[in-house]
């Protein structure tokens, strides 16, 4: 069981372009001693969560899988997992409340940096998407997937040939001076055992990862603190088990935004999306190209998508 964190005590943490204060160290996030306001503050109690608002004052969703969503008239939300974890986040999105039993902590950081952060950016304007990106000769591509394409056995051998990893689960897009940028992070790649064994990583240092059979490994070298320009997106499309090598294939924008769609964050929430933000995915496909690659679901074709990747981006 792990320890219950010190309610007082709190570390900081630099993730999707915020600057995090959590009582808990969270998986894949740089440490940060910046003096800089604070973005969100994290704090932790012990008890049952449930959803609020059951007496009419809120809005409740209950997605086919995945925690309930409540949201206020007056802006607060919350993602339940009743009687689990439930996430309560204050009408400003700068304060995060968590409640779950002890025996249950030990998923709370996973929960977080994944859907509970990637629900927070949304609601603050920023284009999620699930996926995994890395950065090459300054340039950021990034690689979407449904569950099981891929996408972290990709970029651990990406990362071995020398790119470096921007962010594993989910794509942060902010607007800045260069156009659309993608923000640093998680950096620690989750993986089956058997992607790990094929990676040479059987005894690398990793964590478990709550709820599904995965570990997240760490890489090595230097973590990116600054966001960096996107150049493309590119759809993973794995299809039987032989054929010819992988090729990229350019989409159109109406093409790439059908497709997009599918993968925005929280995947679990997508009947969620707002017109604003489906304005902001179009407006991804018609700046950004959109590849779609078919290739065979094996270690040889994705070894030989990773040249390719590297390849279109040198």
């Amino acid at each position: 069981m792990t320890a219950a964190p010190k309610r007082d005590v709190l570390s900081r943490w630099r993730l999707y372009g915020m600057t995090i204060d959590a009582p808990f160290p969270l998986p894949g996030a740089a440490p940060s001693d910046s003096m800089a306001c604070t973005d969100l503050t994290i704090s932790w109690a012990p008890g049952i969560a449930r959803v609020p608002g059951v007496s009419g004052t809120g809005g409740i969703s209950q997605p086919s899988e995945g925690p309930i969503l409540w949201d206020s008239p007056g802006g607060a939300s919350a993602l339940v997992w009743p009687s689990e974890i439930g996430l309560y986040f204050t009408p400003d999105g700068r304060s995060l409340h968590v409640v779950s039993q002890p025996a249950k902590l030990a998923y709370v950081p996973t929960v977080l940096v994944g859907i509970g952060l990637g629900w927070l950016l949304q609601r603050r304007g920023l284009a999620c998407l699930h996926g995994t990106a890395f950065s090459w000769r300054g340039r950021a591509i990034g690689v979407l997937g449904p569950s099981g394409a891929g996408k972290s056995t990709l970029a651990t051998t990406l990362v071995q040939r020398g790119a470096a990893l921007l962010t594993d689960d989910v794509i942060v897009l902010r607007r800045g001076a260069r156009g659309l940028e993608v923000e640093p992070g998680c950096t620690s790649i989750r993986m089956h055992p058997d992607t790990a064994a094929q990676h040479g990583l059987t005894n690398a240092p990793t964590q478990t990862v709550p709820w599904v059979n995965k570990r997240l490994w760490q890489p090595h070298g230097d973590i990116l603190t600054e966001a960096v320009p996107l150049d493309r997106l590119v759809l993973l499309d794995p299809v039987g088990t032989t054929g010819p090598p992988p090729a990229l294939q350019l989409l159109s924008p109406s093409e790439a935004l059908g497709l997009l769609t599918l993968h925005w964050y929280p995947p679990q929430l997508s009947q969620h999306i707002t017109p604003e933000q489906f304005r902001q995915l179009a407006d991804i496909v018609q700046q950004h190209p959109v590849h779609q690659v078919r290739y065979v679901h094996s270690w040889s074709h994705l070894e030989k998508l990773a040249d390719l990747l590297m390849a279109e981006h040198a």
